[in-house]
Order: C-alpha cells, then sequence, then structure tokens
C-alpha cells in the first residue's frame, strides 16, 4: 500500500536524485543524498529547523563529497536507472511511520528528516554529526516546529531515545 506524501517530500527526492548525479552517484540514492534534497528547499521544515542548527546546504555538500571522494566507475549513467541503497528505502518507510504515529494525514520533510535521526548510522548522520548538529536537540526543534503537542514530543523522544539506545 502506497502512502501519502506531501509536495515537499516529492522535490525533495528529486533533488536528493539530482545531487547524486552531480557527485557522480549516477547508480543509486543513498541517506546523504536524502539529506542533501531535505536541505534543497529554503522553505522546508526540514531545512528550517536545519538551519536552526547552522547546517546548509552548501556545508552539507561539502561534508559529503569529503566522505565520499570520487565515486567508483560503475558505468552508470545519469540516466541508467539508480536504485535505493537499502537504508534510504527504509528512511522512506520511517517517514510514513513517523507521520502514522505523529497523526499527520501525510508524510512531509519533517518526518523524512525524523527518520533519518531514527534510521542511524548512515552517512547522512555523519555529516551531521561532522557538522557539530546535537542530534537530540535536532529532533526536539524538528517536533516543535512541527507543532507536535508538548506531551506527545516528549512521549516520542523518550521512545525514541530508549529505540536508539537498544540499537
Amino acid at each position: 500500500m502506497k502512502h501519502a506524501v506531501a509536495d515537499d517530500v516529492r522535490a525533495a527526492r528529486v533533488a536528493a536524485a539530482t545531487e547524486a548525479d552531480r557527485l557522480g552517484h549516477h547508480g543509486y540514492l543513498g541517506c546523504e543524498h536524502l539529506l542533501l534534497g531535505l536541505l534543497s528547499d529554503d522553505d522546508s521544515i526540514a531545512t528550517r529547523v536545519l538551519a536552526k542548527q547552522g547546517v546548509h546546504l552548501e556545508a552539507a555538500r561539502r561534508e559529503v563529497d569529503r566522505m565520499i571522494g570520487e565515486p567508483p566507475d560503475t558505468g552508470a549513467t545519469a540516466h541508467s536507472g539508480r536504485t535505493s541503497t537499502p537504508r534510504a528505502n527504509n528512511v522512506g518507510v520511517l517517514a510514513q511511520i513517523e507521520a502514522e504515529r505523529l497523526g499527520a494525514p501525510m508524510a512531509n520533510t519533517g518526518h523524512y528528516l525524523l527518520a533519518l535521526l531514527t534510521e542511524g548510522d548512515s552517512v547522512a548522520i555523519r555529516v551531521l554529526d561532522a557538522l557539530k548538529v546535537d542530534l537530540r536537540e535536532l529532533r526536539s526543534d524538528l517536533l516543535s516546529t512541527m507543532q507536535v503537542p508538548r506531551k506527545t514530543s516528549e512521549r516520542y523522544i523518550h521512545e525514541r531515545d530508549t529505540y536508539l539506545a537498544s540499537s
């Protein structure tokens, strides 16, 4: 069953594919590309919250470039098709779960950012770590910006902290 996603998510996924092409990663779409795609729209929830933490597209691009370097020559081109990594696929599933848990009718970029945080050890998280982002504070700011009621937000953060500690 396909779940509804907001227009900002569709735009972020297109931007993520563009970022993958820019990096020469024509064969796949990873969490690092999703992070860059989320940062591509100045008006999205994810971008606004990341900007409060000092994360901007250019800085994130530099970190991704530094961490990944030159991609291997797989023979893939921008038009030869692309598959998402298992972690990137999981982010899409987690975003839907996050939206449902928080009572949203569809997943938006805020839910996708929450899903990236929940997914855990990915290049995207290493980029945020390198940029000195406090992930717990980011999650809290995100829930506040998404206007999640305080009790729901506190319960959510406690559950996520418990989940992440057990992973």
